[in-house]
């Protein structure tokens, strides 16, 4: 799986669980390690469709409730997992263990569904599939 993480989670965060996956054939990359950290969501979203094969985990529903960020996702072709707002007050240590526990069920759900495809991610693991 190719996970993609976004300005709202630290880019310490993907760097640390890219050194933990990436032996199993996985990749993580933060938005930063690929683009200017003020590139719009539109920009990179256009390009992670281009490039394909990417996954998404973001803490800005924005993108999903905005419609031309909303329909630059779709376009995308791409699976995204939005943290609920729970995850924001948690370190970001803690949020790595918990992304890294859920990390099967994040690597299952993108084998099972069809891109487009946009999941509400609570710290429990509870994923809760969004319309539209």
């Amino acid at each position: 799986m190719k996970l993609f993480l976004d300005n709202n989670l630290p880019p310490r965060v993907a760097r640390a669980l890219n050194e933990l996956v990436e032996p199993d054939g996985h990749q993580v990359v933060h938005l930063r390690d690929m683009f200017s950290h003020s590139t719009p969501d539109v920009t990179w979203l256009s390009e992670l469709g281009s490039q394909g094969g990417w996954t998404i985990l973001s803490a800005d529903m924005r993108i999903h409730k905005n419609k031309a960020e909303r329909e630059a996702w779709r376009r995308s072709n791409t699976i995204a997992f939005f943290m609920t707002r729970s995850w924001s007050r948690l370190k970001f240590t803690e949020k790595a263990a918990k992304i890294l526990l859920r990390w099967s069920d994040l690597e299952t759900q993108t084998k099972l569904v069809a891109a487009p495809a946009a999941f509400e991610i609570g710290l429990s693991g509870k994923m809760k599939q969004l319309k539209g």
